[in-house]
């Protein structure tokens, strides 16, 4: 944030920046460089900057985008490019880990890679990053554990990546303590399915421990809207809550892990009208909770396929399934109790 001062010892008018000092503290400098010594004389008013919210995290490095406002660019450490990847490339490159992005539209030609033990957060719905462009496979990356994304808006615009390499919104592979949360995540289904079910989904972690999808809106995935997937280690005590999902190809939320929880989650439209897709697929993996969970219109609301054993799905709501609410196949020990179905 820049200020308006008078120098103490001048009188004249100069221009100061507050810079962090990293424990909740700022130190006027002059813009341009030099120091600030002596009482200062504030002309017009102060607006607080956003690092001095108490978080409970280090401070983090504020983009603007071209179009965010004129206050947000004031306060901002950096106005992003047109590419955001690379400008998240270099500021992590820095040793910067946690970021604020402020409202306005920002886009990426590459997948953007986060990095370990960040909290990465937005404004909500009017945060948008769009990707696009053929070197687009897995956008937002979490290139390490103990990350965080929070409350912003991902578009895969129409076209991004190449046949056979169609992109995945979010993606994690072998990390631990991974969240998604508050996001809205928007799909593109101008282009044909890829034939893979680890392409073309809103939310792909593959093997892991205390992974999390927490209150997003996802649409129009060509495969999955949220698929924790067990690609030769395991998914563990992971945690897919209160999201709603709708109009993917396959199973709006898909789950091969071991101990871990899918509840309170609304669906709709799973499959898209193919048949023996579902809202929910518990597919290999064992001692899943599945609870509280409603699906609309999917051909299958709730399926255990395929050597997924011992878990229990419990008080969940079926409505309008073109084929069953609730189905088994090749699999054995589950416990279903207290769902409503009504086809």
């Amino acid at each position: 944030m820049n200020l308006n001062v008078r120098d103490p010892q001048t009188g004249e008018m100069v221009a100061i920046k507050l810079v962090d000092n990293g424990d909740g503290s700022y130190s006027p400098v002059l813009v341009g460089g030099g120091s600030v010594s002596g009482n200062l004389t504030v002309t017009g008013s102060i607006t607080t900057p956003v690092l001095n919210a108490p978080t409970g995290r280090t401070a983090s490095y504020v983009i603007a985008a071209s179009n965010s406002s004129s206050l947000d660019k004031s306060q901002a450490d950096f106005i992003a490019s047109s590419n955001l990847s690379a400008d998240i490339a270099t500021a992590v490159a820095a040793g910067i880990v946690n970021f604020h992005l402020c409202v306005g539209n920002y886009t990426s030609t590459a997948n953007i890679l986060w990095p370990a033990n960040a909290y990465i957060s937005g404004c909500g719905y009017n945060t948008i990053i769009t990707f696009s462009g053929a070197s687009v496979t897995n956008c937002m990356t979490f290139n390490g554990s103990n990350t965080t994304i929070d409350n912003l808006q991902v578009v895969i615009a129409a076209g991004a990546g190449t046949g056979g390499a169609r992109p995945n919104a979010f993606y994690e592979i072998n990390q631990s303590n991974v969240t998604v949360e508050n996001c809205y995540i928007y799909g593109d289904i101008t282009v044909g399915d890829d034939g893979d079910s680890h392409r073309q989904d809103g939310i792909y972690f593959a093997n892991g421990t205390q992974l999390s999808a927490i209150h997003n809106q996802i649409n129009n995935f060509a495969r999955h809207a949220i698929y924790f997937a067990d690609t030769g280690s395991h998914i563990l005590y992971s945690q897919i809550l209160n999201n709603t999902v709708e109009n993917s190809g396959w199973h709006n939320i898909a789950l091969d892990g071991y101990c871990c929880t899918i509840s309170g989650n609304t669906s709709y439209y799973g499959a898209r009208g193919q048949a023996s897709a579902s809202g929910y697929l518990l597919y290999g993996g064992a001692d899943n909770t599945v609870t509280g969970n409603t699906d609309y219109g999917s051909s299958i609301g709730f399926l255990c396929n395929t050597y997924s054993i011992n878990n229990t799905i419990s008080n969940n709501t079926c409505r309008s399934n073109l084929d069953y609410g609730l189905a088994t196949a090749g699999s054995s020990g589950n416990i279903f109790s207290n769902n409503v179905i009504d086809l």
